[in-house]
This record gives C-alpha cells, sequence and structure tokens, in this order.
C-alpha cells in the first residue's frame, strides 16, 4: 500500500515486485525511494547511482566517466542523450552527448552543487526542473540492484486516516494520524483478574468464647496455657497452667495483666499491658 494518496486521495495498493523496479507507482515515490524497501542500488566509484532512469521519455542512463567532477550518464532509449554535470546549469538533460547549453532541455540549479546526482532532490519526485516547461518533473529514479529488503512500513496495518512511518532504526513502524483527520486511537486494558481475598484464618485454632475472643492461649515465654473460665471486668478471664503465670485478666486501671495468683492484688501482677490501647 503507497503511503500517501494519489492526485485524488486515494491510497493505492502495489505489489511487492514494482517495488525498486525503477519507476514510481506511488505519487510521492515511496516505492523507489526507501520507505517501503531497500532497495540497494548499484554504485559508482564516487557512491553515486550507477544507472538513472528517466521516466518521462522511457530511457535509461548509465555512468561513463567523469564531466566537470561528477559522474556523467550516457542514455538510451529516447530522446535525452546524456545527464551531466554544469557549472552554469546544475545537473542538465541533453539532447545530444557533449553538446553545448543549447542542446539542455532541462536542467536544475548550479548553486545545488554535491557530489552525486540526487545530493539536492533531483531523483525526488517533487523537485522542478527549468527548461521544458510542460514536463518540469522528468521523473528521475535510480535504478536499483537485485537485493531488495522490505522495510516495516511495507506490510503495515495503519487504517486508511493514518500513514505509516518507519522507526529509525528500520525494525518496527508507527501509525501516524494523516493531516486534517481526526484520530482516535485505542489502547486495549490489560486482561485482570477478579480480585480475591486472602484466605482468612481464625485467630484462635481452639475456638472462640461467647464473647468472640480466643477460648485457649499458649504463652510460650511462661510455659502456660491459659483456658476462658468466665469474665472479670466484663472481660474473658483466663485460668493458666504448667507454667509461672496462673491468671490473665482485665483491669480497668492497668489493662491486660499476668498474674501469678489467681484473684490476686496488683502486688501479684508480673506483667501488664495498657489500659488506653482501643478495646
Amino acid at each position: 500500500m503507497c503511503l500517501h494518496g494519489d492526485v485524488v486521495d486515494v491510497l493505492r495498493p502495489i505489489f511487492h515486485h514494482r517495488l525498486c523496479d525503477g519507476f514510481r507507482d506511488c505519487l510521492n515515490g515511496e516505492d523507489e525511494d526507501g520507505r517501503l524497501a531497500h532497495c540497494g542500488a548499484d554504485l559508482t566509484e564516487r557512491g553515486c547511482c550507477l544507472v538513472v532512469n528517466v521516466g518521462f521519455s522511457d530511457t535509461t542512463c548509465t555512468a561513463d566517466g567523469l564531466v566537470n567532477g561528477k559522474d556523467r550518464y550516457i542514455c538510451e532509449n529516447g530522446w535525452v542523450k546524456e545527464i551531466r554535470w554544469d557549472e552554469f546549469y546544475g545537473w542538465a538533460l541533453s539532447i545530444e552527448v557533449g553538446g553545448e547549453s543549447s542542446s539542455f532541455m532541462m536542467w536544475t540549479n548550479p548553486k545545488l552543487d554535491g557530489t552525486c546526482l540526487g545530493d539536492f532532490g533531483e531523483l525526488s519526485p517533487d523537485t522542478y526542473w527549468r527548461g521544458l516547461t510542460l514536463i518540469n518533473k522528468p521523473g528521475l529514479t535510480c535504478k536499483n540492484g537485485d537485493e531488495i529488503t522490505l522495510m516495516p512500513c511495507a506490510n503495515h496495518d495503519c487504517a486508511d486516516e493514518f500513514f505509516c512511518e518507519n522507526s529509525e532504526d528500520g525494525q518496527s513502524f508507527e501509525c501516524i494520524c494523516r493531516d486534517g483527520n481526526t484520530c482516535v486511537t485505542t489502547t486495549p486494558e490489560p486482561p485482570t483478574e477478579p480480585p480475591t481475598e486472602p484466605p482468612t484464618e481464625p485467630p484462635c485454632g481452639s475456638g472462640l468464647t461467647e464473647l468472640g475472643c480466643c477460648a485457649v492461649i499458649n504463652m510460650g515465654f511462661g510455659h502456660a496455657t491459659c483456658t476462658a473460665d468466665g469474665l472479670v471486668n466484663g472481660k474473658d478471664r483466663y485460668i493458666c497452667e504448667d507454667g509461672w503465670a496462673r491468671e490473665l485478666r482485665w483491669d480497668d486501671y492497668y489493662g491486660w495483666v499476668l498474674s501469678i495468683e489467681v484473684g490476686g492484688d496488683y502486688s501479684s501482677w508480673y506483667a501488664h499491658g495498657n489500659r488506653d490501647l482501643p478495646r
């Protein structure tokens, strides 16, 4: 698929075998300029295009020596016979090999002085040439070699309101909203598992009292086992066995207390909590 619309803004599909064939099938030339495929053109010793196609005259021009320090192209099969650099006209299409400026049918700008034909867009479909005004876009393209590498945008899945743009490293592409369109993109939410409550363990393995508190409490440091036995001050009271603690009960002044005597006063309390803690 061409990346941009044609003259009536229709996106043209394009077969892969038409990529890098030296002739533009897309209006903006993306099938030949590397955006849909890396075409691997053959180059001259100066690193310039070896073979140039002139689309509007069905001409093929091959580099053959240097003129004015740049590659000169000799052409076949059309009215263009030579492409060469001229110090006053820039790149010129001539109807005569070695002819004077009077033989130039089209030319560029001598101020755009690069190393190769194409350095200043001469091989771009949007570049206007001077001279023959009826054909100011000669349609020059670089003929490509045998090795063609498809770019990610050659197989893009962008919707019509987007255009495709290859990443800088040529490994992926991005869909970009076309000018004048209102594009809405949605990112699917990743599937989520329903929340689950962590398993709850009963606070006491031995069961609960009528108040909902532990029925049996083990005290590791005193090696005692304390079992709920009635109420004191409105809370469960625990009677203990097997250790030095004999009773665990609530006191309105000291909070929870461990006593070495059942029913003893504060002189028998070995440890106590804090009455101000929530209860």
